[in-house]
């Protein structure tokens, strides 16, 4: 197992060291019924982010996450959006008892009841439920969201030498006793020692449910890997930037 992952490690860090500096690795996969229509949709139900399935080490980025998530839900033209209610974080009044919250949900799962998908022990999924809310609002589309992966790593360097060129200016007295200055070019080697580079990974998915027939109709999966970066934050807000983009053009369809 050690073996294998050390293996990705390396075919990782030769790929991004090939992108650049601050190279970009980006995996987006989607798909579409072609015997739906997309352009009935006037109304869309949009579940909260759910990360139920991939538990956050971080509650504070967590809670970022879902507030950028839910302020650009919010400035979405040319279709109208809803979005299921948030999980309000809260402590507990004086006398009030502690409730057992659900199998698997932590910071951005929702109840069964609004449609979110939650994590059972071995980290199975249960299936998507319609909530009545996206019925009742007279949705035509209910919108699931899913955080996949949100990580940071990083991949070791070796050490090795690199050449590297420099202009030197350089002078010399002619016969007649004048001094001449030129430049040339000369090539030395650096050495570079051992080192690490962070990079961070987000993997978010979409699945568009008919709310009459309850049939998937659309789906997508974004997944991104950004080279020396140690805040996944950014990352993520390209990719739900990337989905209100391709919601707003589909359903003008």
């Amino acid at each position: 197992m050690k073996l294998l992952q050390g293996i990705r490690t390396l075919v990782l860090a030769g790929i991004l060291t090939m992108a650049g500096t601050a190279g970009v690795l980006a995996e987006y996969t989607a798909w579409q019924d072609t015997d739906y229509d997309f352009s009935q949709v006037k109304t869309v139900y949009l579940s909260d982010m759910d990360m139920s399935g991939y538990r956050l080490t971080s509650g504070t980025k967590a809670q970022k996450m879902l507030q950028d998530y839910r302020k650009k839900a919010g400035k979405v033209k040319g279709v109208k959006v809803l979005l299921a209610p948030a999980v309000q974080v809260r402590a507990l009044l004086p006398g009030e008892e502690k409730k057992q919250a659900p199998e698997g949900a932590g910071i951005g799962a929702g109840p069964e009841k609004n449609g979110e998908i939650q994590s059972a022990a071995k980290g199975e999924r249960k299936a998507a439920v319609i909530p009545q809310e996206a019925l009742d609002a007279g949705a035509q589309l209910y919108i699931l969201a899913t955080l996949d992966n949100c990580q940071v790593d990083s991949y070791l360097v070796p050490a090795h030498t690199e050449w590297r060129t420099k202009e030197i200016d350089d002078s010399y007295r002619n016969d007649q006793g004048n001094w001449h200055t030129y430049y040339r070019t000369v090539t030395y080697p650096d050495y570079i020692p051992d080192y690490y580079v962070p990079y961070a990974s987000v993997t978010v998915r979409f699945l568009w449910f008919d709310t009459k027939t309850g049939k998937l109709v659309a789906s997508s999966e974004d997944a991104r890997v950004r080279d020396s970066e140690n805040d996944p934050l950014g990352v993520y807000n390209r990719i739900i930037d990337r989905f209100f983009k391709n919601l707003k053009e589909t359903v003008k369809k």
